[in-house]
Order: C-alpha cells, then structure tokens, then sequence
C-alpha cells in the first residue's frame, strides 16, 4: 500500500494511529446510570455476610 501511495511505511503507521486515536477521541463514553431497587438493602440472609458468601449464592447452580 506505501508504494502504491508512494509514501513510506512510517508514513502510513503514523496516519493510521492518528486516524484510529481521533476515533477514539471522538466516542463519547454514555452516561452509567445506577441500578437501584426500591427495597431496604440486603436481605436478612445476607446482610451480615461477607462478600464471598454473596457471590457464591448469586452464581449457585451455575457451574464453576
């Protein structure tokens, strides 16, 4: 592709970084809105518990 734009390798590395840089640049990140239930926190089963206690229950039966 350099020689057939008759530049050189360089050349296209930089334009391309450029190119992809300004792409990035100009993507706007979406706002994160909270998820939020209307409730009083935890259950009573986990509000005392630990996290690793939590994440086990979320991800019980489901293999791992």
């Amino acid at each position: 592709m350099a020689r057939k734009r008759n530049t050189t390798l360089r050349s296209l590395t930089e334009e391309g970084l450029t190119r992809v840089l300004e792409e990035q640049d100009s993507i706007r990140a979406a706002p994160i809105q909270p998820v939020t239930f209307r409730g009083k926190g935890l259950s009573d089963a986990y509000r005392d518990g630990d996290w690793s206690r939590i994440r086990a229950a979320a991800y019980e039966g489901r293999g791992a």
